[in-house]
């Protein structure tokens, strides 16, 4: 018997690769392209309380493992409740070597100013204040006095302490009932005051043809006032489904950095899944060993804080490899009898399971094969006698959805049990 190919030749030559598109250049994304707000959403959907800080110290380190350059933890306002876990959690980056920028969310109140203050001087460390445009009481339009008022109250409370190296940064709604003339002079505004950045955060309100057009034409002015700010940044909105999309695309626009949580945790449908942004931009540069981390620690946040995974999630989901459907089956098996794991990974899969630690499952159900069932009971220790493996092909056909690995050893049981009673 001829010797297996190597994987990487095999996969060479029988993977034609469709995401090579010439107008898209995905690999040109930077690492530093990512900004997660997990922590944030979680203190809005009331699961914060759940995790201690030293497992929201493990989940940021995560984060840097994979990719991301910036993390949000939420609010550190003096009278908010989880005042005193924020400053916990402070205390341990402060002996946390951890290379990740941290963000809070500020107001221009007195508690929030002072609240920044002993957080950042706990945390030892330089700490980014986002002001949302909603603090400013709602003012319309955003003046640059008002935003000038805050950043001067800011830099005061950087001057409190030497361990604040403060930068700062703005978020603005971008919604489809203003027009292009208002959105534009809140961003000139905005960069009269000499912010380090800048969000636009598409709201939800926007229809999805609305999204990409204008999220292009936004990023297509700001390309014309690169000069006013050295960071522009995306936060999208997923309530059409189309989140991961339109920041795919605003990266391949150039803009500088996009926003999401963690399987999109949050209110439903709100937040862009930065899994999901981190798996796609890995793929295309071929940093796939940046993605060892990325299971573990969605798996990790998930079990903190409750969160039932979808099974259809991709990636983490129980089908995301799982398949039963026998011209599927048929091809990774034929791919793992030639020892080619990788072939197996790719034949019917756009992301190789091997690389998160995971393998293709193959299950029995209504279209699956003869094929399947001997694969399915070898890989398991069962010889796959004729008349056994006749018996749950006809098991199968007659369900009417995937069988569950019990019901099909059930079904073996039961067959047994008529063979022995027919011998006697």
């Amino acid at each position: 018997m001829d010797a297996p190919e190597p994987d990487s030749d095999v996969v060479e030559n029988l993977i034609y690769e469709w995401n090579a598109a010439p107008e898209r250049d995905y690999t040109s994304f930077p690492a530093a392209g990512l900004h997660d707000y997990t922590l944030s959403a979680v203190n809005e959907t009331q699961h914060w309380s759940t995790l201690s800080a030293s497992e929201r110290l493990a989940f940021l380190e995560s984060l840097a493992m994979i990719g991301c350059s910036s993390a949000e933890l939420g609010r550190v306002d003096a009278e908010r409740d989880e005042y005193q876990q924020q400053l916990e959690l402070a205390k341990k980056l402060g002996e946390s070597p951890i290379d990740l920028d941290i963000r809070v969310c500020l107001g221009s109140h007195a508690s929030a100013l002072h609240g920044l203050l002993t957080f950042a001087s706990l945390a030892g460390r330089r700490v980014s204040a986002c002001l949302m445009t909603k603090d400013l009481e709602g003012l319309v339009p955003v003046t640059p006095d008002r935003v000038e008022q805050w950043c001067t109250a800011v830099d005061a409370i950087a001057c409190q302490t030497h361990h604040l190296d403060m930068r700062r940064g703005v978020v603005l709604p971008v919604v489809s009932t203003l027009e292009d003339s208002y959105i534009y002079h809140c961003i000139l505004a905005v960069g009269t005051v000499g912010m380090d950045w800048i969000v636009l955060e598409d709201v939800g309100r926007s229809v999805p043809p609305w999204t990409e057009y204008r999220t292009e034409r936004l990023i297509s002015f700001l390309a014309n006032t690169r000069q006013r700010h050295p960071v522009i940044e995306w936060k999208g909105s997923n309530r059409y489904g189309l989140g991961v999309a339109v920041s795919l695309g605003a990266l391949a626009a150039e803009i500088d950095r996009v926003h999401g949580t963690v399987l999109g945790i949050g209110p439903p449908g709100s937040h862009v899944p930065s899994d999901q942004l981190v798996l796609n931009i890995a793929l295309e540069q071929g940093r796939e060993s940046a993605l060892e981390q990325l299971v573990p620690m969605c798996e990790f946040l998930a079990q903190c804080i409750n969160w039932r995974i979808p099974v259809n999630y991709p990636l983490l989901g129980q089908d995301a490899f799982r398949t039963a459907s026998g011209v599927h089956a048929a091809a990774i098996i034929k791919a793992m009898q030639r020892e080619q794991q990788a072939l197996a990974d790719r034949v019917y899969s756009s992301i190789p399971a091997g690389v998160f630690g995971k393998k293709q499952v193959i299950e029995l159900g209504p279209l699956s094969g003869m094929a399947t069932v001997r694969y399915w009971l070898s890989t398991r220790g069962i010889a796959a006698e004729p008349e056994l493996s006749q018996h749950l092909l006809a098991v199968a056909k007659r369900a009417r959805r995937v069988l569950s690995e019990e019901e099909v050893y059930e079904a073996i049981a039961w067959f047994k049990r008529f063979k022995a009673t027919i011998s006697s």
